[in-house]
């Protein structure tokens, strides 16, 4: 674990010796999240909070005041959980996804290219190089999109059989299947060891300068499977 704290700790130090980059990420985050709130306002599967149950929190002191309700992340959840129910996706949450998908991987190859540098950049040379990467990770993307696909378009199906009640409310808890827990972690670890090779790749195509984003993924792939231990610990 020592390792782990380490790699930590070193990314802490990169990510603080350029401000300019948080502040960019926290600005963007912002500009984002703002218009895609306001889209998902318009989706009948996740009303707004109203003034009064906003106020009504905001008096009810911390623990009532920070909950994904208020802070509007209820909409991404209700979202993803309506697709993994019954498959569908209200036109907002695909709409603000998607915005978020295409702005954040045009920003990412020069905020990975900047922490790799070690060293301030201008202006110039980040968004060069987030217009040069940008079109390796969108190859990136459709290649990591399939695997996704294949998680959550047939291994989840086959782990959740959708006539089996896998997932009940308060009521008839009771009549939850005692597997639901060991079954969920199960398949989070398989999204969750994508997501970490997918990640490791984005890294090694910026870091090594691959062209071929077949490579990264295969170079991430063993990288996670050489070192579980410390690519888990540190995920």
């Amino acid at each position: 674990m020592a390792r782990v704290f380490a790699a930590f700790a070193a990314g802490w130090g990169r990510v603080l010796r350029a401000p300019a980059i948080l502040l960019g990420v926290f600005a963007v985050t912002w500009l984002v999240a703002f218009p895609a709130g306001r889209l998902l306002d318009q989706s009948a599967r996740a009303p707004a909070l109203s003034r009064t149950e906003a106020s009504d929190a905001l008096a009810g002191g911390f623990d009532r005041t920070f909950t994904p309700t208020l802070l509007g992340a209820d909409r991404f959840v209700v979202g993803a959980r309506g697709y993994l129910a019954d498959g569908t996706l209200p036109v907002e949450l695909v709409a603000a996804a998607a915005t978020t998908v295409v702005v954040w991987t045009f920003l990412l190859g020069g905020i990975l290219d900047r922490y790799a540098r070690r060293r301030p950049i201008r202006a110039q040379a980040f968004f060069g190089a987030s217009g040069v990467i940008f079109f390796r990770f969108l190859r990136l993307g459709v290649v990591a999109a399939l695997g996704y696909v294949l998680i959550f378009g047939l291994v989840h199906p086959l782990v959740f059989p959708p006539d089996y009640p896998w997932v009940t409310g308060v009521n008839d808890a009771p009549n939850a299947s005692p597997l639901l827990t060991p079954l969920y972690a199960v398949f989070l670890l398989l999204a969750g060891f994508w997501s970490a090779v997918v990640d490791y790749a984005r890294i090694r195509a910026v870091v090594e300068d691959r062209r071929s984003m077949l490579g990264a993924i295969l170079a991430g792939w063993r990288f996670v499977l050489a070192h579980p231990l410390e690519t888990f610990g540190l995920f």
